[in-house]
């Protein structure tokens, strides 16, 4: 499958796009902020990781490992990454500096869920047109990969830090993985046996 530079050009742009829309008028979620799971999961696992003194202890704790776990862990990562960035741009003195700017600013790191949440988004839109290519050269895969741009209920919710958004996105991506692995041991017509 060959794709040229106009096309990739294109296709960058037309997930920008998906992005822009996400994330216009982001503000006027904040509404949600006392709703959202997600956050406050992230930040309690922040201030069990300040309060750990045995990390072990902390892994074997059954409420460090909340609904839903891949995302509360992104979120952790994100704050995690504000505060070493500010740390070494000195911003923030200590762990305790930097988690006092976040309860003082709670709109902004909901809105940097947000933000964060809509970029694991969009990359659902390369990986559509891509799968569109592979599956039928004779399609361009435009019109999938717009379809995912613009779909109304991932704009809807790509306004608040919830699940569904990146997980649409993490979803498709498992069932491209695993129609590939079936295809490869020939499930269906495909290629070759499985090889052990």
């Amino acid at each position: 499958m060959k794709v040229g530079q106009l096309t990739l050009i294109a296709l960058l742009m037309l997930t920008l796009a998906a992005y822009s829309v996400r994330v216009i008028g982001v503000w006027s979620s904040i509404a949600y902020l006392e709703d959202v799971q997600l956050v406050r999961q992230s930040m309690d696992i922040g201030q069990r990781l300040l309060n750990a003194r045995d990390f072990d202890t902390l892994t074997r704790d059954p409420d460090n490992f909340k609904y839903p776990l891949t995302l509360t862990y992104v979120l952790t990562g994100v704050y995690g990454g504000l505060f070493a960035v500010g740390r070494v741009l000195g911003f923030f003195e200590s762990a305790a500096a930097f988690q006092t700017f976040l309860f003082a600013n709670r709109d902004f790191i909901h809105v940097l869920a947000v933000l964060a949440f809509n970029l694991i988004s969009v990359l659902l839109v390369p990986v559509i047109f891509f799968t569109q290519r592979c599956l039928n050269a004779e399609h361009s895969g435009w019109l999938a990969a717009g379809l995912a741009s613009f779909n109304l209920l991932l704009i809807h919710f790509g306004h608040q830090p919830r699940p569904h958004v990146p997980l649409a996105t993490l979803s498709f991506c498992a069932v491209v993985l695993l129609v590939m692995v079936a295809y490869r041991a020939g499930v269906g017509g495909g290629g070759g046996g499985v090889s052990r």
